[in-house]
């Protein structure tokens, strides 16, 4: 089964999609949010054509795990998408992920500009992996 992850923000969402194995996960691509129903749409087919079984979706809790602001749009969202989908959509603890993408873009020698275009889809791939080393090999 394929699992699709996303990194949902403020204006972007990233996306990556693990191989059938559940091995590993590669960035997909990220998308520019307009309103609530067109990213609904737009993650719906990606899910459709990538063949997603699966869900995850990271979820920005607070330094002690507590569920802030941010993180309860997040879940909101996920109710709505959940409506929208016939698979499984979790969320998963995205703690410091967008750093850590910087950090091994950095690392990578990736432009700053291309970085920045990278950095959501990264993210996503990073969550994806975090869920697959966890729960899927466990």
């Amino acid at each position: 089964m394929r699992v699709l992850a996303l990194d949902l923000g403020e204006r972007r969402i990233g996306m990556a999609i693990s191989d059938e194995l559940e091995w590993g996960a590669h960035p997909l691509y990220t998308i520019e949010r307009t309103n609530l129903r067109a990213d609904l749409d737009k993650l719906v087919q990606v899910a459709e054509r990538e063949g997603a079984g699966m869900v995850v979706v990271g979820l920005p809790l607070g330094p002690q795990g507590e569920v802030g602001t941010s993180a309860k749009k997040v879940e909101r969202f996920v109710a709505r998408l959940r409506s929208r989908l016939k698979i499984s959509v979790i969320t998963w603890d995205e703690t410091l992920t967008s750093v850590e993408a910087e950090q091994q873009m950095i690392a990578d020698d990736v432009s700053r500009s291309r970085r920045r275009r990278r950095l959501d889809q990264t993210a996503a791939a990073l969550i994806l992996q975090s869920y697959l080393e966890r729960e899927c090999k466990a």
